[in-house]
């Protein structure tokens, strides 16, 4: 006999597998059976906790042929209706659950927040090693850390760095110790003018050479 649980599964099978059929019909039936059929797959998805039991009540609803995304859309405008009725509003023209549940997944992020930030301009004197290869003492040698090695097979001659790189090296270890990465952000933008800003991908392929560097570091200090 079944339980009063499965009486209500069965009956959200039912309201939800003719709101999907009425959506294939006008503009009109596809917008109103979309948030009845959100609202049903919000509310059996609440009572069904594991994807192995929601799967199995959506295929004995006759609801296998939406699909995993589309299922995935209709609960998200199950939990914005406003903001997706906007949007069908706002777009005559749309029939896709993922593009009304991306666009309100979009509209329900925080919109970020500039906060004010003085920021000064500072000079520092960095002491950086200077390694003279013309003089090599065979006793007492120093040589610099090994330079990082490279995916590709290429011929590296083994020169020693720049002071000058070896100085800004440094001098971002020493700023990053004690300042924000907002402040740094800042910075840039106040100066914009003066200097060119870094772009986005400049910024992440310093930070992957930085990435080789802790690496040869890492293999120098193993041996």
């Amino acid at each position: 006999m079944p339980t009063p649980k499965d009486k209500e599964m069965n009956a959200l099978a039912r309201a939800a597998k003719q709101a999907y059929e009425r959506s294939k019909e006008s503009r009109t039936d596809f917008i109103a059976s979309t948030f009845e059929l959100a609202a049903v797959l919000r509310k059996a998805r609440d009572k069904l906790r594991s994807d192995q039991a929601f799967c199995t009540w959506i295929n004995k609803a006759g609801l296998r042929s939406i699909s995993k995304d589309d299922r995935a859309a209709l609960l998200k405008i199950g939990d914005n209706v406003k903001a997706a009725r906007a949007y069908f509003h706002e777009n005559e023209d749309a029939w896709s659950w993922r593009l009304c549940a991306q666009s309100v997944s979009q509209a329900a992020k925080p919109a970020s927040r500039w906060l004010p930030m003085k920021v000064t301009e500072e000079t520092r004197n960095i002491v950086a090693p200077y390694y003279d290869t013309t003089k090599e003492d065979p006793v007492n040698s120093i040589r610099p850390p090994s330079l990082p090695k490279a995916q590709d097979p290429v011929n590296i001659s083994p020169i020693c760095p720049q002071p000058r790189a070896v100085a800004a090296i440094e001098a971002m270890i020493d700023v990053a110790a004690s300042t924000i990465t907002a402040a740094v952000a800042a910075y840039w933008r106040t100066r914009s003018g003066e200097h060119p800003t870094p772009s986005s991908d400049q910024v992440r392929e310093a930070a992957q050479w930085l990435d080789m560097l802790a690496d040869a570091l890492e293999g120098d200090i193993d041996q």
